[in-house]
């Protein structure tokens, strides 16, 4: 399960990185060869307590950072992606770092992480074993796990606390709608109201970019005019026209031409001029006949653009992002309304439970099957150890409320004589 563990400045460790071989492996080796730093090392980086004295003398913070493989733990896969740490290539990096003062800090899979969910991921990859780990065994925590390990059942399991998590979410958001009515209606109020302010003017982007450049054109209708005017006439209609010049241009050239040839390509191009400059005249007399001085839609166009500009700035929204922000406070309304539904949250309550009690039933069933086959094989291993006559015997208590344990508590008995 583990695959390396590297530590830096822990206790007398000054570096030291170990990979471990598949298989069964074995460290030996005489008192204060280090053995039991290993182990402590191990135990810190899976939750265990932190304090100054585990930083070596000199250095500025300890560090443990392991690696699992984890690709056939479908629960603990099911838990770190719950956690927002998913699981890469079937493998877990856990790492913790000490300083000087005492200060932990935690990553999981390189996310942030909290010590308790170091000890969580933990309870899924190590299991360190002492003089005093038959105390484990009084532990309903410990008791369960055994059990369900027999039973095979960590999938079932894991679909419990998932469904206990959601059923835990839907009470709590129908429990905080019926406190919080009120705020959640006021709330609701001030939504609607921005809404319904800057929804006449939430214009979409290409929208607002046509606005602006219509108030751009009636704002400037008299030099655009005169400007277009003037170029017209400057190309087609003065007396010095730049078409009837190139056309004079181009006569006097071609009557050369047949002195020399060369000239035919400068006459040539000069005609192409003349076209295009025709060409440039019919297009600004298009245009000439769009424009026109509209003091009345300015007006209108002026007061419109004003309108968007002034309540974007009020709600601190870019014009062009109008648009989007309505959109945005119709999915706040519609997430406020369904949240303050009480008849909606008790359904998605009630079918949160449904779902748990399902999942606990089938849970319930592998733990009921596996109780009597670990019963009967613990029993029969007892006989053989000087416990002739003794029994071992595992009740399911069932619970009260919904739990992410599963709708039973175990707990183990033994019986001899």
């Amino acid at each position: 399960m583990l695959l390396t563990l590297d530590i830096a400045d822990f206790v007398l460790v000054d570096r030291l990185s170990l990979e471990v071989p598949h298989g069964f492996s074995t460290f030996t080796g005489e008192t204060g060869a280090g053995k039991s730093i290993l182990v402590d090392a191990l135990a810190l980086l899976l939750g265990g307590r932190a304090d100054a004295g585990i930083v070596r003398e000199g250095a500025a913070r300890a560090e443990v950072a392991g690696t699992f493989d984890a690709a056939g733990l479908t629960a603990l896969q099911a838990w770190c992606d719950a956690q927002g740490c998913p699981v890469d290539d079937g493998v877990v990096v856990l790492r913790r770092v000490v300083d000087a003062q005492g200060r932990s800090r935690a990553w999981i899979n390189g996310r942030t992480a909290t010590v308790a969910q170091l000890r969580e991921a933990g309870e899924h990859l190590v299991e360190i074993h002492g003089q005093h780990e038959h105390q484990a065994l009084v532990r309903p925590a410990g008791q369960r796990a055994i059990l369900d390990a027999h039973a095979g059942a960590a999938v079932a399991a894991a679909d419990v606390e998932t469904a206990w998590q959601a059923w835990r979410d839907a009470h709590a958001a129908r429990v905080a709608a019926e406190s919080d009515a009120t705020r959640f209606a006021e709330e609701r109020e001030r939504l609607r109201w921005q809404r319904d302010e800057l929804e006449p003017l939430a214009l979409a982007p290409e929208a607002w970019a046509d606005l602006q450049a219509d108030h751009a054109r009636l704002a400037h209708a008299a030099a655009l005019i005169d400007g277009v005017e003037a170029a017209v006439d400057a190309l087609t209609e003065a007396d010095d026209a730049v078409v009837a010049r190139l056309a004079r241009v181009r006569d006097g050239l071609d009557s050369l031409v047949a002195h020399e040839s060369a000239l035919g390509d400068v006459v040539a191009a000069l005609d192409a001029a003349q076209i295009q400059c025709d060409e440039g005249a019919r297009a600004l007399r298009h245009v000439r006949a769009r424009l026109e001085i509209d003091p009345e839609r300015l007006a209108e166009v002026d007061a419109r653009l004003q309108a968007v500009v002034a309540g974007a700035r009020r709600f601190r929204v870019a014009p062009e992002a109008l648009q989007a922000h309505v959109a945005d406070l119709d999915a706040r309304i519609a997430a406020l309304e369904a949240a303050s539904d009480p008849q909606q949250l008790a359904r998605s309550e009630a079918d949160a439970l449904a779902r748990w009690q399902h999942a606990a039933a089938a849970l319930t069933a592998l733990r009921t099957h596996a109780a009597r086959t670990l019963e009967a094989a613990v029993t029969d291993a007892m006989q053989t150890l000087a416990m002739g006559g003794g029994a071992f015997a595992v009740r399911l208590e069932p619970v009260d409320a919904p739990s992410a344990q599963g709708a039973e508590a175990v707990v183990f008995a033994v019986r001899g004589h």
